[in-house]
């Protein structure tokens, strides 16, 4: 992971999506969205199929920023395409080493509604990488391995990317 590690914690449990050189997860900084994307490009190397990636955070704390970083890693051709799906609730993002599948649970009411819209469907497909925006909304919609990716603010500039696997 590129940015200064600030915590290294202790795996909750294995996952069967990471490849084993990634180790442990660790928390890191990042001072601009251009190396927060760069973090989720070195991430995506990592993974394998089917992976889901959560993630948590405030509105503009960096959650598309580390989607559109994913997008890069899978060598994605059109990166300006990759945007938030907070109307669309999920985009697909084809090209690349693997499908990227970009779902955002900000605008669901409920999980009832993600059910009605058969977004569970898309969550974990093997082929390819699942990104969801907001997932604490849901959590009961996250497989148990899933890889968690928490943004905080320490200001303006630099967010706190935490990264856990499992609930």
């Amino acid at each position: 992971m590129c940015g200064q590690i600030i915590n290294v914690k202790k795996m909750p449990q294995q996952n069967k999506f990471l490849l084993p050189r990634l180790g442990k997860p660790t928390s890191t900084i990042s001072t601009s969205a251009s190396k927060t994307r760069q973090q989720a490009n070195r991430l995506v190397n990592h993974l394998n199929s089917g992976a889901v990636i959560a993630l948590v955070g405030e509105l503009g704390a960096g959650k598309t920023a580390f989607v559109q970083g994913l997008a890069q890693g899978l060598k994605i051709p059109d990166l300006k395409q990759v945007l938030s799906p907070t109307y669309t609730l999920v985009n697909e993002y084809t090209g690349g080493r693997l499908t990227l599948v970009h779902i955002d649970f900000y605008r669901l009411r409920d999980a009832e509604a993600a059910f009605d819209l058969g977004i569970e469907e898309q969550i974990g497909r093997p082929d390819s990488i699942t990104a969801i925006e907001w997932a604490d909304m849901f959590p009961q919609l996250i497989p148990n391995d899933a890889i968690w990716v928490e943004f905080s603010r320490k200001n303006s500039d630099t967010r706190y990317l935490s990264y856990r696997i499992g609930e």
